[in-house]
């Protein structure tokens, strides 16, 4: 089944949404519906939509939810989404989509969630996403972008999910982090960072996921952890970590993973019989 669009000669039709996710669509995404000029909301994930994705979409400025995840879409995202102005949800996660993300997007005032994570996106981060104040969860894992973590994404208070993991960023943290206070998932897994783990960190008390496995972080494991009392899974796997492990993470009320494979650690703490722990390669005293 393909998407055809007809237009009506009655002006009283307007079509504000269209919901398609999941009925097995193919082929192309028609460029005439740029001409839904009342369209709000236009979900057509989960099917096997190919080809790109038309600029003309740009010209649906009433439109406040478009989700294209997981088809097989290719090429470039256009720069004319960043003309959507109404828009609050951007799904384009989950396609082949290539090329650099647009600075552009930062544009989109209203942007709460903006997901392009597993494709094949190259390039910085934009510094320009910074602006975007009311996102909450921005998901660009599995790419192959490059470069540093932006301090500008520390401007995004709203931020609960943080998601980076599985590409080729390098540096350190950078100490804007420290100021999302609402994080409640940080993923930089599988990258190239750097540096010693922030002792700031701690101070994101609503942490529940804390990941920076397989990257190259030194030095020892911050105490400060310990004050995560909302953390459910900390994974530090495959890093270049030494020292003790702190005392405290035993103490965690609701830690239920804790991962430190691949690192040179000492003295692990006695874990609660309930949780699932690994702790391999970790040297313990004797």
């Amino acid at each position: 089944m393909q998407i055809v669009v007809f237009t009506s000669p009655r002006a009283d039709v307007r079509v504000r949404g269209i919901y398609l996710k999941s009925t097995q669509l193919t082929g192309s995404l028609p460029p005439a519906l740029g001409a839904l000029s009342d369209l709000e909301v236009l979900d057509v994930a989960g099917n096997q939509l190919t080809g790109r994705i038309p600029p003309e979409l740009g010209a649906l400025s009433k439109l406040q939810g478009l989700l294209l995840w997981d088809n097989q879409l290719t090429g470039e995202i256009p720069r004319e989404l960043s003309a959507l102005t109404e828009l609050r949800q951007l799904f384009l996660a989950r396609n082949q989509l290539a090329g650099p993300i647009p600075p552009e997007l930062g544009d989109l005032a209203n942007l709460e969630d903006l997901l392009l994570g597993d494709n094949q996106l190259t390039g910085g981060i934009p510094t320009e996403l910074g602006a975007l104040a009311r996102l909450t969860f921005l998901y660009l894992g599995g790419n192959r972008l490059s470069g540093s973590i932006p301090p500008e994404l520390g401007t995004l208070a709203d931020l609960t999910v943080l998601d980076l993991g599985d590409n080729q960023l390098v540096g350190g943290i950078p100490a804007e982090v420290g100021t999302l206070t609402r994080l409640q998932i940080l993923d930089l897994r599988n990258n190239q960072l750097d540096g010693k783990i922030p002792p700031w960190l701690g101070n994101l008390t609503r942490l529940e996921e804390l990941d920076l496995a397989y990257n190259q972080f030194t030095g020892g494991i911050p105490p400060e952890l310990a004050q995560l009392t909302e953390l459910q899974a900390l994974d530090l796997e495959g890093n270049q970590l030494t020292g003790n492990v702190p005392a405290g993470l035993a103490d965690l009320p609701n830690l239920q993973t804790l991962s430190l494979r691949g690192n040179q650690l000492s003295g692990a703490a006695t874990m609660r019989k309930n949780a699932r722990f690994y702790l391999e390669h970790v040297q313990r005293a004797t």
